[in-house]
């Protein structure tokens, strides 16, 4: 296919679909997050198309003025914090739950903003947690897909499906 066709074959593409490349009103926003729902269900034969429009829906996110709030306060969260009340809320877990934390009254304390989760914390709990991030079964003791899970750089929601993120 010559350079021309593929500029042309854009051309129209982001004519029809504008939001592709930039969102501009809330109709715009929502057509994406439409087009994203339908493209996740053949994620490997759409990534290119998944990634173009994530930039896209990241970027009215981050910018549009009814998220203004919500940005200001996902700025302000502790991102293992963040990520250990997904875990906690994905588990079903309790503060006896998790012993890697310590006490019941310090995992409270953590939860509460009062204490940070150390290092040391945080390795245990990706220890516990490896083998239940991937549903396919990687992640167990020797197994070389297996990645630590990581606590710290999760430190948001998938904005676009309102799901805690799979571990």
């Amino acid at each position: 296919m010559s350079f021309s066709t593929v500029k042309k074959k854009a051309q129209s593409l982001f004519k029809e679909a504008s939001y592709l490349q930039q969102i501009k009103t809330t109709g715009e926003y929502e057509r994406a997050l439409a087009l994203m729902d339908e493209l996740v269900e053949d994620y490997e034969n759409q990534k290119p198309l998944i990634e173009l429009l994530a930039s896209s829906i990241e970027r009215w996110e981050d910018s549009a003025a009814e998220f203004k709030q919500f940005n200001r306060r996902l700025a302000r969260l502790d991102g293992g914090l963040a990520t250990l009340k997904v875990l906690m809320d994905q588990y079903e877990l309790g503060l006896a739950d998790l012993p890697e934390i310590g006490s019941k009254s310090l995992v409270c304390r953590v939860l509460n903003g009062e204490r940070s989760l150390t290092k040391n914390h945080i390795a245990a709990l990706s220890k516990t947690f490896q083998a239940a991030q991937d549903p396919n079964g990687a992640g167990s003791p020797g197994d070389p897909r297996a990645r630590p899970l990581d606590l710290v750089g999760m430190t948001s929601v998938a904005r676009t499906t309102g799901q805690a993120p799979a571990l």
